[in-house]
């Protein structure tokens, strides 16, 4: 198996095995460190991620611990609270969020599948 070659590992890859002009290593060198900069920046979070967090948080309130839903009960009562057009297939997304978190857990009965809020 080959690693996907990159462009921090093609830049270190150029600076071990080739021997370069001064000018040319210096500026290799400063690629190098602005790659390492660029990849290790902590990034805000986009207006989409803040607000299905919220979704997040609205739709875990919205569900009694213990009771079935189905993902297409949750879009409704959603849209009907907060009084907006979420549409299925978000909503559905945002559960399998909180489903891989272990916030709900996914129940299958007859190949319908149901969300049940944790305790």
């Amino acid at each position: 198996m080959t690693n996907k070659v990159t462009q921090k590992s093609a830049v270190e890859y150029v600076l071990a095995h080739y021997e370069l002009p001064a000018d040319v290593r210096e500026k290799f060198e400063s690629m190098l460190v602005s790659l390492e900069k660029k990849s290790g920046a902590i990034r805000k979070p986009t207006p989409n991620q803040r607000e299905n967090a919220e979704l997040r948080g609205v739709i875990f309130e919205l569900m009694e611990v213990g009771k079935q839903y189905r993902a297409s009960e949750l879009t409704k009562m959603l849209n009907a609270q907060r009084g907006s057009e979420f549409s299925a297939q978000r909503v559905s997304a945002i559960l399998r969020q909180m489903k891989l978190d272990g916030e709900i857990a996914k129940v299958e009965e007859k190949r319908v599948s149901y969300f049940v809020r944790n305790a």
